[in-house]
Formats: structure tokens, C-alpha cells, sequence
């Protein structure tokens, strides 16, 4: 799997599962379900643990994967993206945003959450925010928004390997516009790069050479 996307297009209250099959909820985890109006991901209500739901894509990514979203204008939300999710715990690497407080980054291991920074200011609706570990350093992880990174965790041990995915806590607003997520080798890039052609260098004649052939000087 290179990079999966979606934009939550869909029957306002299905479970993210039933939207799209490729999506999987954690064991002794609750699904995420399509948002009201049919156009976002949106949380549900009871959560799970740490009153958390989300869901994980189900293909295989490598150590080098991110997971980001675009934040929706609704404050009553707690959008998440998600890396390191393990199948059988509710388990995984977290970057998210708290509308009027600021973004947070952390992990949670078996249900229980430790934020490892908080109340990050620049965030707000209509950007992206995302997580994502280093191409050659799997235990270092990166936070940005909309594409540029703002914060680097290193020594980030706790999980390896899983799956990317996305969630919210605590509300049942519109928290995500959009999702993408897989091998940061393939995902990464926000724009695509100017192509360039490299042209021959070829070394000017001197002007002598240029008066032997004006004049024919022989």
C-alpha cells in the first residue's frame, strides 16, 4: 500500500466500517461514523477508552508512515490522526486539535493516553494537521500543519510497526473534511515539485576561434 485517502462522503451516521470496508475499529475500541450532514467524519458517543473513537486503515504500510487530516470550521470536535495503531488494543501515535486551546501530540498505549506536548498554537479550520515518523528513524515523529513540520519527538519506543487512522474524543460533531494516510516515502509531498530539465554545459569558444571563422584567417 502506497497512500489511501477519503472525504467521508456518505450516508449521514454509518460507522466508518460500513462506509468503507478497507477501515477496521480497534478491539475493545468505538467506530467513528459519518457526520450529520453526510460530508465529515465525525466522533461518537459513548467512546471508548479515554472516550476515544477511531478507526485504522486495514493495509500494509511500513515503520515510515503519517496519517493527517483537514480540520472542519465546527469547534465542537476534537479531530485526531493517527499512526502506530495496533489491531488488538486501542493502542497508537496521536496528533490533535482542541479548537480555542491548540493541538496536542502524545501516544496511547492500551486505552491510556499521555500527551508528550500540549496547547500548540497555529492550527485552525481548514488546515491540515498531521503525524508522522522519520523515513529512516522509525521511533522519531513529526507534527505539522499544512505540510511543514512544527515539532520533532525523538526516541518514540513505545509502539512500532500498525496501521494509519484517524478518530475523535469526547464529541459527535464534524471533525475531519478529509483523511490521508500511508508510506511516507509516497505521501509526503503537499505539492508536486517544478520540473526541471538539466541542459549540457558546452564551453563557449574563445574569440579567436569566433575571427578564424568571420575572416577565414588561415
Amino acid at each position: 500500500m502506497a497512500v489511501y485517502s477519503t472525504d467521508f462522503e456518505g450516508t449521514p451516521g454509518t460507522l466508518i466500517p460500513t462506509f468503507d470496508p478497507n477501515f477496521a475499529t480497534h478491539t475493545g475500541g468505538v467506530s467513528c461514523k459519518i457526520s450529520a450532514d453526510g460530508h465529515a467524519l465525525a466522533g461518537n458517543t459513548p467512546g471508548g477508552p479515554s472516550d476515544f473513537c477511531g478507526n485504522y486503515y486495514t493495509g500494509t504500510v511500513g515503520d515510515a508512515q503519517f496519517s493527517r487530516g483537514t480540520l472542519t470550521t465546527d469547534t465542537a470536535c476534537v479531530p485526531v490522526v493517527t499512526i502506530r495503531n495496533q489491531a488488538g488494543a486501542v493502542s497508537f501515535f496521536y496528533a490533535l486539535w482542541v479548537p480555542g486551546t491548540g493541538a496536542f501530540a502524545g501516544e496511547m498505549v492500551a486505552g491510556s493516553a499521555t500527551d508528550w506536548e500540549g496547547n500548540i498554537a497555529g492550527f485552525g479550520a481548514g488546515d491540515t494537521i498531521e503525524i508522522a515518523a522519520d523515513v529512516t528513524t522509525a521511533t522519531t515523529i513529526y507534527l505539522k500543519r499544512n505540510g511543514t513540520v512544527i515539532r520533532t519527538y525523538t526516541g518514540k519506543n513505545a509502539l512500532s510497526g500498525g496501521k494509519v487512522g484517524f478518530g475523535d474524543f469526547h464529541h459527535t460533531d464534524a471533525a475531519l473534511n478529509s483523511w490521508t494516510g500511508g508510506d511516507v516515502s509516497t505521501g509526503t509531498a503537499y505539492t508536486l515539485p517544478v520540473e526541471t530539465t538539466m541542459l549540457p554545459i558546452v564551453k563557449a569558444p574563445a574569440f579567436a576561434d569566433y575571427a578564424m571563422r568571420l575572416f577565414r584567417i588561415t
